[in-house]
């Protein structure tokens, strides 16, 4: 009956041979994937850094190579300020910027920093970037003049080119010529420095410098263009304020409260300084404007009572004006100082127009009349107007002219602490406004339109009998 060990063994004896189980096998499989996805992590980094590393070895020997042209072309025929130029080898395609500038002896800064600038020698910059590389590669040298460079009876221009904020502006293209003479047309563009030194000019009383860059507006108007003398042995010095354009997009303070089309708005830098400018139609975009650092003000329309400012102080300041910052090369989304005003007691669909009042001067004169549009399938009409006196007048209400004045929403002063009921803040006479800002309702009278009036629904009488 007792069988040996053999034979138990052989009738299904546990042992340690049964081989993996499912949940063995979903982990190994885990742990593999684990190591083969960092495993491959690490082989891509590698093969990008050891392909950024070649990239930055080839453009390294471009720099140098771009200096040694440099040096075999003489500073009698290098390009004075900033060339670009584009190679595309095996390796990839490579931008080469090149500044040149001519420096005095111990010039601490550039040419038109310097109080004394000159042609000791000529300073090489070299930048090479593209491929894969992350930072360009960089290269710079000196390069002794000729005997000949620095010739007595010649002068020079020192050209700087500094944006809004007294940075320079570098890229900028300089067009060089004596307008008196019929010599060619020397073209520049400014490095890093923004600063280009042009040496050897015959002397005259009219060198003129032109600026230009695609997307760039001067401070002033005409400010690209300078006219001055050269006198021999002698440094002349030009600035030019040159900064990527800014624009501002005028719209309604609210999108259900339109700007009518064709009411002109009013803009400008300073108090003194406001110019109109000519709508068609809302939102109205601005364009190539001085990224000023202390940005625009604006108000909507041009009339004298159409100012902010007219209603606390005189024309003078920029009290009550909304003051709009501006981004170089960017777009600033302006809603316009205006009042809100809600148009009623007109059938669907009628036009309304507005004339604002005469004023003694300016455009306002002889003012004009605007189409605000037509009321809706209830009988109202939303738009947004400038400041001042205006009277509505719509043909659907012959004779019912309605006559209104704008003004800036009163502002609120603050109670104290310890009176439990706020004072109310006095409303101007004839100005009705509500808690949101300056929000007018029109109403013309309904008496005077030949439309039904709807009759006031009977009011159900309780009965005597009965205890409510």
């Amino acid at each position: 009956m007792n069988g040996s060990r053999a034979d138990l063994e052989r009738q299904g004896a546990p042992s340690g041979d049964e081989g993996f189980t499912l949940v063995e096998i979903l982990v190994a499989t885990l742990v593999f994937a684990l190591t083969a996805t960092a495993t491959v992590g690490i082989l891509i980094t590698a093969i990008r850094t050891v392909r950024e590393n070649s990239d930055r070895v080839y453009a390294s020997n471009l720099a140098r190579s771009e200096i040694e042209r440099q040096r075999e072309l003489g500073t009698d025929f290098i390009t004075i300020g900033n060339t670009t130029s584009t190679t595309t080898t095996p390796e990839g395609v490579f931008t080469i910027s090149t500044t040149s500038n001519w420096v005095g002896l111990n010039q601490a800064t550039d040419a038109c920093e310097a109080a004394a600038p000159g042609q000791a020698y000529m300073r090489v910059h070299v930048e090479v970037s593209g491929a894969t590389i992350s930072d360009p590669q960089v290269s710079d040298t000196i390069i002794a003049p000729g005997d000949d460079s620095s010739l007595i009876d010649t002068g020079q221009l020192a050209i700087k080119v500094a944006d809004e904020r007294a940075n320079p502006v570098s890229g900028v293209t300089l067009q060089v010529r004596d307008v008196a003479a019929a010599g060619a047309t020397s073209t520049f563009i400014t490095g890093p420095d923004g600063c280009v030194f042009v040496p050897k000019l015959a002397p005259s009383a009219s060198w003129q410098v032109t600026v230009n860059r695609g997307g760039y507006v001067p401070r002033i108007v005409n400010g690209t263009t300078i006219t001055s003398a050269v006198v021999a042995a002698q440094t002349t010095r030009m600035s030019f304020e040159y900064a990527a354009a800014s624009s501002m997009e005028f719209t309604s303070s609210t999108t259900d409260f339109p700007i009518p089309a064709g009411i002109p708005l009013s803009m400008g830098l300073d108090p003194l300084a406001i110019s109109p400018v000519a709508v068609t139609a809302y939102p109205k975009t601005v364009s190539s404007l001085w990224p000023s650092v202390g940005g625009y003000q604006a108000w909507l329309g041009t009339c004298i009572a159409a100012d902010p400012a007219s209603f606390a102080a005189p024309r003078t300041t920029a009290i009550n004006r909304t003051w709009y910052a501006v981004t170089p090369g960017a777009k600033t989304v302006a809603p316009v100082n205006a009042v809100t005003v809600r148009v009623r007691g007109l059938p669907a669909n009628a036009l309304v127009r507005a004339t604002p009042a005469a004023e003694a001067t300016g455009p306002c004169k002889t003012p004009p009349t605007y189409d605000l549009g037509s009321t809706d399938s209830t009988g109202v009409l939303r738009v947004e107007l400038p400041y001042g006196k205006w009277t509505l007048t719509s043909a659907a209400a012959p004779g019912a002219n309605q006559v209104v004045t704008l003004e800036p929403a009163p502002v609120a002063s603050a109670s104290p602490s310890a009176s439990p009921t706020p004072t109310p803040t006095p409303t101007p006479t004839g100005i009705p406004t509500d808690p949101k800002g300056a929000r007018v309702t029109v109403s013309f009278p309904i008496a005077n339109l030949d439309i039904p009036t709807p009759s006031p629904t009977p009011t159900a009488t309780p009965s005597g009998s009965g205890t409510p």
